[in-house]
């Protein structure tokens, strides 16, 4: 999510007022009220292959944005979790086209709203998650320690350079990398076998690899893959389902089908056909750090 997408909010303190703001993540609430995201991932945590190890676990959430995975992983059992997000909109790793259209806009020149929201739904759900500004390139194990789970959601994607990414990360994980990416469909259907790559393929956004170049990028980086999942759909939240265009209407009617039937989301044939019709779909690996091979 870039800045420009990213809502002015006046009052962090009242819950109530999400029904009027565009958030990237789907959060429900106690009180039974739900954020209007642009995406729901709450089927897809259902999904995901989580650690055993995570009850009781020091956690890490990269690329929080609101704070969906941090707060999934404290509901999960995790022991303490750490979220970290950019801090400021010039911090965001933006193509300069994406930069350029940001310039041109009110919101590129102030900080980023995340913070705000992510406060909204920490005192909404009484959680003791725990918001740091940095980017994953600053990560360090003497200034944040190691962790036992570390979670990336959809970020790679974002990132000039995920290898260099991933290597900040394997310094901090002490235990397991768990990430959730989505993937080029055309790359990953009609050439499964080979590490690819598309570059900037959406503004915004800078590389769209297939299972394979994710699992290049993470032996590279230093990490060991585990295991790789079947792919699936992440479904539209209510922020794109409720107000989407005549092009975007057939789309976010897929969208609202996976939300009532969430099996839907990881039916081989129709993932394929949705990936091929947007360009991506999506997966979750599961790595730890490589051991360091002896001289």
């Amino acid at each position: 999510m870039t800045p420009a997408e990213m809502p002015d909010r006046s009052s962090p303190s009242d819950t109530q007022s999400t029904s009027g703001a565009t958030w990237y993540h789907t959060i429900s609430f106690p009180d039974g009220s739900v954020t209007p995201g642009m995406f729901d991932m709450r089927g897809v945590a259902r999904r995901v292959p989580w650690p055993e190890k995570i009850k009781g676990a020091r956690c890490l959430d990269i690329g929080t944005c609101d704070g969906f995975w941090a707060f999934e992983m404290e509901k999960r059992g995790a022991a303490e979790v750490m979220a970290i997000d950019v801090a400021d909109a010039d911090d965001v790793d933006l193509t300069w086209e994406a930069r350029s259209r940001l310039s041109q806009t009110a919101s590129g020149q102030h900080g980023t709203r995340a913070a705000e929201r992510f406060e909204i739904a920490r005192r909404a759900l009484g959680s003791r998650v725990n918001r740091v500004g940095c980017s994953i390139y600053n990560l360090d194990p003497l200034k944040h320690g190691k962790f036992d789970v570390v979670f990336i959601g959809t970020l790679l994607i974002h990132l000039r350079d995920p290898i260099r990414a991933l290597e900040r990360v394997r310094e901090v994980c002490g235990g397991e990398l768990l990430m959730v990416e989505c993937v080029d469909a055309a790359f990953d259907l009609f050439a499964p076998g080979a590490p690819c790559a598309r570059l900037a393929p959406y503004p915004g956004q800078w590389w769209r690899h297939n299972a394979a170049g994710l699992s290049r990028l993470l032996r590279v980086a230093g990490f060991e893959v585990e295991s790789t999942s079947r792919r699936f759909v992440t479904p539209f939240g209510p922020a794109l389902t409720m107000r989407g265009s005549r092009l975007r209407r057939p789309l976010a009617a897929a969208a609202a089908a996976v939300n009532r039937w969430p099996a839907l989301a990881a039916t081989p044939g129709l993932v394929q056909v949705i990936g091929l019709a947007t360009g991506t779909y999506d997966i979750s690996i599961r790595a730890r750090p490589a051991a360091r091979k002896s001289p």
